[in-house]
């Protein structure tokens, strides 16, 4: 049987928007909220499911080893999600959160959301097993 992932770890600029996003607007958990035991950074864990994102942000007070940009980006994390897709959708635009329908049982975050987030542009996909509540 292959490992199986647990979480997912990823460097923010913008912390509040990151929760926003995460916490306000999709309703998951914050589980744990920290000082990095040996990096200048903060650590945020969210639970979202089977996966919990850790979200690290640098701090620079200089008290411990700086967090050094990571080399690669994370391309995307994909959702699925009992809420109709277009309650969701309108959620989301409501908010002034850029979204792109994909199909009859799938929507995406704009990139340009996902960069003024994360400041990269992973997608953030969100898939439904029914079809037939599309945006």
């Amino acid at each position: 049987m292959p490992p199986t992932l647990v979480a997912l770890e990823y460097v923010v600029d913008d912390l509040d928007r990151a929760l926003e996003l995460l916490v306000d607007l999709l309703g998951f958990e914050v589980v744990d909220r920290a000082d990095h035991p040996s990096l200048d950074a903060e650590m945020v864990t969210v639970d979202i499911g089977p996966v919990a994102v850790t979200l690290l942000h640098p701090t620079a007070t200089g008290d411990r080893r700086a967090l050094n940009p990571p080399a690669c980006n994370l391309s995307q994390l994909v959702f699925t999600t009992d809420e109709p897709l277009t309650e969701l959708t309108d959620r989301l635009a409501e908010r002034g959160t850029g979204v792109v329908v994909d199909g009859a049982a799938m929507v995406h975050l704009s990139a340009q959301t996902t960069a003024s987030v994360f400041g990269v542009a992973p997608a953030l996909v969100f898939t439904s097993p029914s079809a037939g509540d599309a945006p």
